[in-house]
This record gives C-alpha cells, sequence and structure tokens, in this order.
C-alpha cells in the first residue's frame, strides 16, 4: 500500500486504507459526533461516562445504544488507526489527535 503525504507525528504515513478508513468514519453523523468529543476535550484521558454524558439522547435506551457502538465499533476502529488508547479495563479514551480528522471535522462543523 502506498503512503499518503499525511502524518500524525514525525514518522507517521497513513496508509490508502487508513484514509479511506477516516472518510468512512466522518461520513457517519454518529463517529462524527465522537471525534467532535474527542477533538474538543481538555486533557489527557476522557472516561467512557463523560462520553457518554456529552452524546445527545439522554435516556437509557439511546445511552446503552451509544455504549455499544462505542465499545464494540467506534473506539475499537480507531485504536486500531492509532488515534486513540481505548483502555478497557478501566473504560478510559487518550485521543492522539489527527489531522485527518480535526481539519476535515471543523470544516464539516460549519456547515
Amino acid at each position: 500500500m502506498s503512503a499518503w503525504p499525511l502524518t500524525n507525528g514525525p514518522d507517521t504515513d497513513y496508509s490508502q486504507a487508513e484514509v479511506d478508513e477516516f472518510v468512512r468514519a466522518l461520513g457517519n453523523p454518529r463517529f462524527r459526533r465522537l471525534l467532535s468529543i474527542l477533538e474538543t476535550h481538555e486533557g489527557d484521558r476522557l472516561s467512557l461516562d463523560t462520553v457518554l454524558e456529552r452524546l445527545p439522547g439522554s435516556g437509557q435506551p439511546e445511552r446503552r445504544r451509544w455504549l455499544i457502538a462505542l465499545t464494540h465499533n467506534y473506539l475499537p476502529r480507531l485504536a486500531e488507526l492509532g488515534v486513540v488508547d481505548y483502555d478497557r479495563s478501566d473504560s478510559s479514551v487518550r485521543y492522539h489527535g489527527c489531522p485527518l480528522v480535526a481539519d476535515p471535522l471543523e470544516l464539516l462543523e460549519t456547515d
């Protein structure tokens, strides 16, 4: 796979597949909401409860749907891409920041 010239640090290049995965993620409104929360959080780590509090839907069924999506889909995918560290044992997330997320997300949120 060829690398794209976008970097997330001194020596990190993204493959075509990784860029495609970010584009797919940004096309999903729920995934965009999660990325926006991670992008705007001040501090090193967020608890899963903090993420859930900032997501839309205050009822128990919606919160449960979000929890399942976060723990089985969104956070593992972001961890695989190296954008977050997701610690299942203490239910915490550490976001590393990523230009493939930050710049397009800012453009999408202004629409």
